[in-house]
Parts: C-alpha cells; structure tokens; sequence
C-alpha cells in the first residue's frame, strides 16, 4: 500500500494514480484541505487506528455504485410505508442536518468496535461541517420519527455528486421493517430536488444498492462522469471548485 499525498491530486499525478490497479493508499494526513481534497478527486476514505496512529485510507475504488434518479426502484413495501399516515402525517421526517454530530453519535452507538469511523475521522468531519469550503459540505442524514433519529448516514457533497460514507437503520422495534429504505429514497428524493446529478454510493458489493436501481460503474467511466459533475475538483491547487446544490 502506497501512501497518498496532497501533491498526487493533481490533475497529471492523479491520472497516473488512476491508470493504476492499486486501489488503497494511507494517509497521516488529517487536515481538512487534504480530506476535501481526495474526497473531490473521487477517492473514499476510511479509517483504522495503528500503533502509530489513526491512519487514512483513501480507496480509489476499482468499481463504483451510481444512482441516476431515472434508475430509482421503489417496492411494493416501500410504496406502503410512503403512502402511510407515517409520513403523511409529518410523524417522520428527512432532514439534511449541516451539524452530522448527532448522526456520528447513533453511528457509533449502532456499529461500536465494527466500525471504521474511528474519534478522529468524526472529529474530522465535525471540523469540515463547521468550516464550509465551496464546492465541498459534509452532511448527517437524518430521519426521525416523533423527533427521534431512527436510521441514517454521514455524507458529503463534492459539486453536483453526493457520496455516502456510511449509515444505520434500525435492527429491531417498530422501526425496523423498511425505514431504512425509506430513508434512502426519501434522500434520493432530495437530492434530485436539490439538483445533483447522481448519488455515488460507494462500494459495489452491498445488495441493497442495487435493489435501490443502482448500477455498477468501472472506475474509468465512473471517473469520467465524476469529473464531468465536480469540475475543479483539485482543491489543494486552488483551482475553482464547483458549487454545491
């Protein structure tokens, strides 16, 4: 595994990156202009604590799942709990908190030692969600029933692209049959509302992405709709980024 510079998202050293069959990289490098910075040139970071410290690691993905609003399927289940009083009602509600504290604490409660989202990484993207730069805005997803958070994801806007990091849904209770789903469309709902132009859901393996009409992008045609949808994308250069819905 080779590590990630800042120096590397170029747009020439990146499309040496890119050419490349490796897919991980590590990274010390824990500030904000080299966070947004991968982020935007198409990478999706996790985490892990070493000996040495909490590391980085950038995956530069050989594949990628991509929602075009278009492709979006929505089951039999589903459309019930859309049409019900639930929603109709304003009992549950979507929201796009700017603040992801709250939706980082229910993913830590939810996933404990399993998850990669390590004190630092949510440190992290606290510090980003506070500190805007154009072009780049870090997100909690929140859906709540009677006020309370229910199901969820921490993710972020790069240009016309929103990507997801990571999300819960309830495993038990009232809940737990079919609001995470719900979740999930009522964000894609949203985002073309807002006027993105795709979701990047991250790693293709997962069944539910596919369920929700996601398809499978190799990585030189995801990148080539990536680049085209977050123009400017090398921050740490001082290029223009692109604006955020």
């Amino acid at each position: 595994m080779n590590e990630l510079l800042l120096a590397d998202l170029t747009p020439e050293r990146f499309n040496v990156l890119a050419s490349r069959e490796d897919d991980y990289y590590f990274s010390f490098n824990w500030s904000p202009l080299f966070y947004r910075s991968q982020a935007s040139a198409g990478f999706i970071a996790v985490a892990t604590q070493t000996p040495a410290g909490p590391v980085l690691l950038p995956e530069l993905q050989k594949a990628y799942a991509v929602l075009d609003w278009d492709d979006l399927h929505i089951g039999r289940s589903a459309r019930r709990l859309l049409k019900g009083s639930e929603l109709t009602s304003g009992r549950v509600v979507l929201t796009l908190n700017e603040n992801p504290a709250p939706v980082l604490a229910a993913l830590e409660a939810h996933w404990g030692q399993e998850s990669w989202l390590i004190p630092p990484y949510s440190a992290l993207l606290c510090d980003l969600a506070q500190n805007v730069e154009a072009g780049f805005r870090v997100w909690g997803v929140e859906l709540r029933a009677d006020g309370k958070l229910i199901a969820g994801e921490v993710g972020y806007a790069t240009g016309a692209v929103y990507t997801s990091l990571t999300g819960f849904a309830p495993r038990e209770g009232p809940w737990s049959r079919g609001w995470g789903t719900i979740q999930l469309i009522l964000l894609a709902w949203e985002l073309q509302r807002r006027g993105f132009a795709f979701w990047n859901l991250g790693q293709p393996y997962m069944p539910y992405k596919f369920k929700l009409g996601a398809n499978l992008y190799p990585r030189a045609e995801f990148l080539e709709r990536w680049q085209k949808a977050v123009p400017g994308w090398s921050l740490a250069h001082g290029q223009t980024p692109g604006v955020t819905p």
